[in-house]
C-alpha cells in the first residue's frame, strides 16, 4: 500500500508543476508593456575580460522586444514578431529570426514567457519550473537538436511577474548573463 501511495504521489508531481508554470504564465499574460534596465555580461575562455553592455530593455504585447544598449556603443535592437532590426552608427541591418536559430532561441524563450505563451514554450523546451524562497526559477532545454549542440541550458528568474536574469550557458563553456531592474 506504502508503495501505491508513492506512485500516486510522484504521477501528481507533473501535474503540479505544470499548473505552477501555468499560472506563473498566465500572470505575465496580463502585462501589456514592462520597461527595465539591464546589465549583460558576455564570459568566454577566448576574452581576457567578460564583455558588459548596458542599457533598457522594453516589451509591449504580443512579442515585441527593444533592446536600447548605451554602453559600451548606442546600439538599438528591436524585435517584431520574426523580424530583427539592428541600428548602430546610422546603419540599420534586417535579420529573420528563423534565420538565424542559434540567436533566436533565447528571444523566442523571452517573447513566449513575456506573452504567458505557455503552448510556444513547450513547442520549443522542455522546461523545468520551480517555486523558490526567493521568487520562481525556470530552466528550459530547447527540442531543437541543432541549437542544443551548442545551447546547454537557459535559466530565467524573477519575482512574481518580473523577470531578474536570464543566463545562457553554452556547451562550449560560453556564458551571458542578463540581469534586469525595472522603473517602477
Amino acid at each position: 500500500m506504502k508503495y501505491i501511495l508513492s506512485f500516486i504521489l510522484l504521477l501528481q508531481v507533473p501535474l503540479t508543476i505544470a499548473d505552477t508554470l501555468s499560472e506563473r504564465l498566465a500572470g505575465f499574460s496580463e502585462l501589456n508593456e514592462s520597461s527595465g534596465y539591464f546589465v549583460e555580461t558576455w564570459s568566454a575562455d577566448y576574452l581576457e575580460v567578460s564583455l558588459v553592455s548596458k542599457g533598457k530593455l522594453l516589451y509591449k504585447r504580443p512579442g515585441k522586444l527593444s533592446k536600447l544598449i548605451t554602453h559600451p556603443d548606442r546600439i538599438e535592437q528591436h524585435i517584431n514578431g520574426e523580424q530583427l532590426s539592428i541600428t548602430h552608427n546610422n546603419k540599420t541591418r534586417n535579420i529573420q529570426l528563423s534565420q538565424q536559430p542559434g540567436l533566436a532561441v533565447g528571444i523566442y524563450a523571452l517573447q513566449a514567457i513575456l506573452d504567458g505563451d505557455e503552448k510556444k514554450l513547450r513547442e520549443l523546451f522542455k522546461p523545468d519550473y520551480s517555486e523558490l524562497n526567493t521568487g520562481w526559477e525556470l530552466s528550459l532545454v530547447t527540442r531543437d537538436e541543432d541549437i542544443a549542440e551548442s545551447i546547454e541550458l537557459i535559466t530565467i528568474r524573477g519575482i512574481d511577474d518580473r523577470i531578474q536574469k536570464i543566463s545562457i550557458e553554452f556547451y562550449n563553456g560560453d556564458h551571458l548573463l542578463t540581469e534586469l531592474t525595472y522603473e517602477n
